[in-house]
């Protein structure tokens, strides 16, 4: 069972954590999105469905006789797949448990087109693909689909030649509510479609959420509702509330942060949003030059750390862009914040993002196409998606280690033997990789001791994978064949570590830093405008580049904006390194 962490505000249940069930299958394998779905975690079999019902139903009982009570625990049941009717004839052995399930405002009025995120799976599934990499066929993947509001979603889909309506997929119908209703289960609300609905304002929301109401009362249905994958905030919360949804399920932490109220909580005062931004523009400006010099000096970086995370920023419309490598052109609409950190000469890390239509290939083109040409080739770590690659200037490829290794993490459950074997001889290299910088170990004598102890490793797994294809031990296109040609695939690249002075292992920092990102997106949800965008790639970056450089990033920023004039001036002196010697 999916035990997210679901909260209920009522105190007339025994639980405050609702056990969640998407999908319940009997036996494998599963055809369609339902295979899909299984594989991201979000199916049970009825087997196992049954035992953890049993599970709750005696935990509630035990609850009861101690508390000389008779109150239920609550499991909910989402999205509104026909396989929820299988459970029928189980529930009705554990009549403590009450059993409800949310659907969208579409369903309510007898719709049964499966969802876009549905239709996604199935297409998936018939071109054995993964969801969450699809970025380089579709120009979106499973995580941007989830954050567009459904019509675009279709849209999305629909121009990818993906269909919308897969027959082998069939939602809830009004009679199978009807049947659901007269076997005692609870029907609630999943919202007026289903995305997350922070991306959209409450008062566009609010017409929508008052006419599903209406309906939900007039069908005899419960007024209770449950955020789609989750996601909520306050206003949001407090708009469904006046519609009359006083009972609201949402995972737990995931809100995100009023800013306004906080702000004003912080400092005793109201102020607007619009005064918040006026002053993080103001500070974008008095920093605006030392963001600009950190940018001209990481064009001239030994090593860069490269990767992406999608965002979203509201205004944005598809644009017409050239396609890299060729004279076509391409409409895109896919927006990305891409990150870099630049190891300088002096080992000093200039850490730069960039949102919008493009991706992590593009903004290091941007940053190589003011390198000096005497400048010898830059050594880049990134993952092997080939959008990384940059077109402006030549650059050594090294490919990120913890990327392969996923591969064979992702199917070690279906292969555990094999799997297990490569995970044990891989993880040496990292070990090898911790020694050196114990160490403190010269570029040379790290490049010797990995040449030495790590390079052997590689090339047993090399040997080892191209045995199992030559020989077919293993198929091509099961998951463990698949991660074994991306090893034998991307081999060179993998190894870099092991021929070149100062390539790195894998790409983790960077990764590591685009959280800062990726919290960002959890609490703002998105930018409302490019410029917001941009300005917000600006402040981030230099905070992050003091923040690398160990100062105190508070009194850093106070000190840029009390001598704006001088920084405008002279902004190589207040360069973080530089601001510390200044200090």
């Amino acid at each position: 069972m999916n035990n997210s962490d679901f909260q209920f505000s009522s105190d007339n249940w025994w639980l405050n954590e609702i056990p969640c069930v998407h999908r319940i299958y009997d036996t494998l394998p599963l055809d369609g999105a339902h295979g899909i779905q299984n594989s991201l975690g979000m199916t049970i079999s009825l087997k196992l469905l049954n035992q953890k019902l049993e599970q709750l139903s005696n935990h509630v009982h035990e609850s009861n006789i101690g508390s000389n009570s008779n109150k239920k625990v609550l499991v909910t049941f989402d999205d509104g797949h026909k396989d929820v009717l299988k459970t029928l004839p189980m529930l009705k052995k554990f009549p403590n448990i009450q059993p409800i399930l949310f659907i969208t405002g579409k369903q309510l009025r007898g719709d049964v087109q499966p969802y876009p995120l549905t239709a996604l799976y199935t297409w998936c599934a018939a071109h054995n693909k993964n969801p969450n990499d699809l970025k380089d066929e579709l120009g979106f993947d499973r995580k941007f689909l989830k954050l567009q509001p459904e019509e675009h979603q279709r849209a999305l889909l629909s121009k990818a030649g993906i269909d919308l309506n897969p027959r082998i997929e069939q939602m809830v119908n009004l009679t199978d509510l009807d049947t659901l209703t007269k076997n005692s289960w609870l029907i609630g609300y999943h919202g007026s479609q289903h995305c997350d609905l922070r991306i959209h304002q409450p008062h566009k929301l609010k017409p929508f959420f008052i006419q599903d109401y209406k309906l939900l009362m007039d069908l005899g249905y419960t007024p209770w509702f449950a955020w789609p994958e989750g996601r909520w905030n306050n206003s949001l919360a407090l708009m469904a509330k006046s519609v009359g949804f006083n009972v609201q399920f949402g995972l737990r932490g995931e809100k995100g942060i009023d800013n306004e109220c906080s702000i004003q909580k912080l400092l005793g005062v109201k102020i607007t949003a619009s005064t918040v931004f006026d002053q993080v523009e103001r500070v974008c400006n008095d920093i605006y030059p030392v963001y600009q010099q950190l940018f001209n000096l990481a064009s001239d970086a030994e090593h860069y750390y490269l990767d992406d995370t999608t965002h979203r920023i509201l205004e944005a419309k598809p644009v017409e862009k050239a396609v890299r490598n060729s004279d076509k052109t391409r409409l895109r609409s896919g927006i990305y914040t891409s990150g870099v950190i630049a190891t300088l000469k002096d080992n000093n890390s200039i850490v730069l993002f960039e949102t919008n239509i493009g991706h992590a290939g593009e903004f290091i083109d941007s940053i190589l196409h003011k390198r000096s040409q005497s400048c010898g080739k830059p050594v880049i770590m990134s993952d092997a998606l080939p959008s990384n690659r940059p077109t402006a200037r030549e650059a050594t490829m090294s490919l990120c280690n913890s990327h392969a290794r996923r591969q064979f993490v992702d199917v070690i459950n279906h292969f555990p033997e094999d799997v297990e074997h490569v995970l044990t001889r891989y993880g040496e290299i990292w070990v090898n990789d911790d020694y050196a910088k114990s160490e403190q170990l010269s570029p040379t004598a790290r490049l010797a001791y990995h040449q030495a102890h790590s390079l052997p490793i590689m090339e047993d797994i090399k040997l080892w994978g191209e045995a199992h294809i030559a020989n077919e031990t293993v198929e091509e296109n099961s998951g463990l064949g698949k991660a074994i040609r991306y090893f034998l695939k991307h081999y060179v690249g993998l190894s870099y570590f092991c021929s070149m002075k100062g390539v790195k292992i894998d790409n983790n920092r960077i990764e590591s830093m685009l959280k800062i990102i990726v919290r960002d997106r959890k609490n703002a949800m998105f930018h409302k405008t490019l410029l917001g965008a941009t300005i917000g790639d600006v402040v981030t970056s230099v905070i992050a580049t003091a923040s690398e450089a160990g100062i105190n990033v508070f009194d850093y920023f106070t000190t840029l904006q009390q001598e704006s004039g001088q920084v405008k001036a002279h902004p190589e002196n207040y360069l973080p390194w530089n601001y510390i010697t200044k200090s």
